[in-house]
């Protein structure tokens, strides 16, 4: 006889606002990369559509704006939209500079970039301190390092690497999309940091390292 599992007590619920949340945000991070991509595509090979391109994702910032606004106050939406309109800025021209042949002028706009990353990772602590600023770090840094390789790929023609290096971008982005859901829970009383962490409800918040550049 087939016995079919009870399912009616689950051992952890997860709110629906945290739900709603992880779509939100991971959709979010997913555009940013998605339309990245599309511009490191456009500028190697000029195409006609690459500054409609760039409006598109120096506009996603604002996407979440509205959710950073209604929960932490305009202050922290506008704080954390202007660092990521920042880092699209630099991106553009570490892109640019990449496809020029220029390194040293790429490198000095990826030291930009760290430095607005570390920002990013001030932000997320500040907000709920579930994580430490050096695990904040780590996670951000290392996503803006994939981005790099991905951008030098394409500009030195490695488009076979450049697939392999989106599938792990898409992997930190997950994992960067969970980080953000458990702070947002926490500060916002959808979750406590205890049951976040328990095994039933949590993925792993280990520090994914790939190969490095």
């Amino acid at each position: 006889m087939l016995k079919i599992p009870d399912t009616s007590m689950p051992q952890a619920c997860i709110p629906i606002e945290e739900v709603n949340l992880r779509m939100l945000f991971q959709r979010h991070n997913m555009d940013l990369a998605l339309w990245r991509r599309s511009l490191v595509l456009a500028l190697k090979f000029d195409l006609a559509n690459k500054e409609e391109i760039y409006n598109r994702l120096i506009k996603e910032p604002q996407d979440t704006a509205e959710f950073f606004a209604t929960h932490f106050g305009q202050e922290n939406a506008d704080r954390y939209t202007e660092i990521v309109r920042q880092r699209i800025e630099e991106y553009r021209s570490m892109v640019e500079a990449l496809i020029a042949g220029d390194i040293m002028d790429a490198e000095n706009h990826f030291r930009q970039l760290i430095v607005l990353v570390d920002q990013l990772a001030d932000f997320f602590y500040e907000l709920s301190p579930v994580y430490t600023r050096e695990e904040w770090v780590t996670l951000l840094r290392r996503y803006e390092e994939l981005m790099y390789n991905q951008a030098y790929a394409v500009a030195t023609e490695n488009y076979a690497g450049e697939v392999e290096l989106f599938d792990r971008i898409i992997d930190q982005i997950i994992l960067m999309t969970e980080h953000f859901v458990r702070i947002v829970a926490v500060a916002l009383g959808w979750s406590s940091a205890e049951t976040m962490a328990s095994p039933d409800v949590r993925v792993t918040t280990a520090i994914w390292r790939f190969p490095g550049r």
